[in-house]
C-alpha cells in the first residue's frame, strides 16, 4: 500500500481476541473511517479468518448508518489457485445482499412494513434485461403490492390487509424459477408462507375476521391501529347481528348509538357497553397524539396494556352465547331514523 498507494490513512485494529476488542473495533471503525455518501470497495484477502464475521458487520453499519453504498467485498483465495498459479478473486456482496434480504423480511414480519422489501425487488429488477425480466415478470407485480399491504396497514384498512396479503403470497408460491439475483426470495418463500398463515380467516363472519386482524397489528405494535380495528369490529359484531350488511351507511350512527345507551342500557349489555366506551376513551386518547397537559410518559405504557387487556375482552363477550344486543328491534329503529334525518339534511 505504502508503494501503489502512497497517500492513504491507516486505522491499526485490535486482534480481536476478547469481546471487548471486538467492540473497540467497531468504534475504531465508526470514529476513524469516513465514509458518509460514499462507495465503498472492502479488500479482506489478508485478514484473519474471523474477519470476514466482522466486515459483513462493518458493512451493514456503512451502508444503513453512515449512507456508504458497499459496491464490493472482495477475497482473494490463494489456496484455490488454478494450474496456472493464478488465484481467483470472489466478490462476497451476496453475502452483504442476503442481511439486506433480512433485514427487509424482518421489518415485514414484525412490523408489517413491505416497502423495503419492494424496494429491494424493484432495485434488482432494475439491474436485468428486457430479456431476463420478461422471465420473472410475475415477480415484477410483488413490489406494487407489497406497497399496497404496508398502505392498508397504515390507515388500518382491516377489510385489504388480508386481500392483500394473500395475493403477494399466491404470487411468490407460484414462481417456479429464480434468477440468481432473486435467489434470497427463494429462500425466504416458506418463512413468507408462515407470515400470511396469520391472517387467514375460514370464518364466514366478518366481525372474528377483523378481530384476528386487530390482534395481528397490536403484535405488528400498531397500537393506534389496533384500537381503531378493535372499535370497528364491534360495530361490525352488532350490524351483523341485527341483519345488517357491515357496510351499511347505518355504521357511521352506531357511535351515536352507544353514547345515546351509554347509561340506560336499553340496546346493549351493560358488559358490552362498558367495554366499547373504555375502548373509544382510548381512541379519543391515542388519536389525539396524547396531546394534554395532564399527558405523562408512563400514560403510553398504560394504554398498551389496557389495549391488551380490552382485545381480550373483546373476544370474550363478542364470542359468548349470551346475546349481548339486548332489543334489536329498537336499535334498527333507533340506526334506520339516524339515517333518514341523515339522509333529509
Amino acid at each position: 500500500a505504502d508503494e501503489l498507494v502512497g497517500d492513504y490513512k491507516r486505522v491499526i485494529l485490535p486482534y480481536g481476541r476478547t469481546k471487548q476488542e471486538f467492540w473497540s473495533m467497531f468504534k475504531i471503525i465508526n470514529d476513524e473511517i469516513d465514509v458518509k455518501g460514499k462507495e465503498i470497495y472492502i479488500d479482506i484477502t489478508h485478514g484473519f479468518r474471523a474477519i470476514l464475521l466482522l466486515v459483513s458487520t462493518v458493512a451493514n453499519l456503512f451502508s444503513k448508518v453512515k449512507g456508504a453504498k458497499v459496491k464490493g467485498l472482495f477475497y482473494g483465495m490463494f489456496e484455490a489457485k488454478d494450474e496456472n498459479g493464478r488465484t481467483p478473486v470472489v466478490d462476497l456482496l451476496p453475502i452483504i445482499e442476503l442481511n439486506n434480504w433480512i433485514e427487509g423480511f424482518t421489518l415485514f414480519k414484525n412490523y408489517a412494513d413491505g416497502d423495503f422489501l419492494a424496494e429491494l425487488i424493484e432495485n434488482n429488477l432494475s439491474k436485468l434485461s428486457l430479456e431476463e425480466r420478461k422471465k420473472v415478470s410475475k415477480l415484477a407485480s410483488v413490489p406494487k403490492l407489497l406497497k399496497k399491504y404496508s398502505q392498508a396497514v397504515g390507515f388500518t384498512a382491516v377489510n385489504f390487509i388480508p386481500k392483500f396479503t394473500v395475493q403477494v403470497s399466491d404470487v411468490i408460491k407460484g414462481l417456479q424459477e429464480f434468477p440468481e439475483e432473486f435467489s434470497a426470495v427463494d429462500l425466504l418463500k416458506d418463512a413468507f408462507e408462515e407470515a400470511y398463515i396469520e391472517l387467514k380467516e375460514e370464518s364466514a363472519e366478518a366481525w372474528r375476521k377483523q378481530y384476528k386482524v386487530t390482534k395481528w397489528l397490536f403484535n405488528k405494535r400498531r397500537y393506534s391501529q389496533a384500537t381503531i380495528a378493535l372499535e370497528e369490529c364491534i360495530f361490525t359484531y352488532v350490524l351483523e347481528n341485527i341483519g345488517f350488511d357491515p357496510l351499511d351507511k347505518v355504521r357511521e350512527r352506531l357511535g351515536s348509538a352507544f353514547g345515546e345507551d351509554k347509561k340506560v342500557h336499553k340496546f346493549f349489555s351493560k358488559e358490552l357497553n362498558d367495554l366499547f366506551s373504555s375502548i373509544q376513551d382510548l381512541r379519543n386518547k391515542t388519536g389525539h397524539a396524547f396531546m394534554k397537559k395532564d399527558a405523562a410518559e408512563s400514560h403510553i405504557k398504560d394504554a398498551i396494556d389496557r389495549l391488551s387487556e380490552y382485545i381480550e375482552e373483546a373476544y370474550d363477550i363478542l364470542n359468548c352465547e349470551t346475546d349481548h344486543i339486548k332489543d334489536k328491534e329498537a336499535l334498527i329503529d333507533y340506526l334506520n331514523k339516524l339515517k333518514n334525518v341523515k339522509a333529509e339534511e
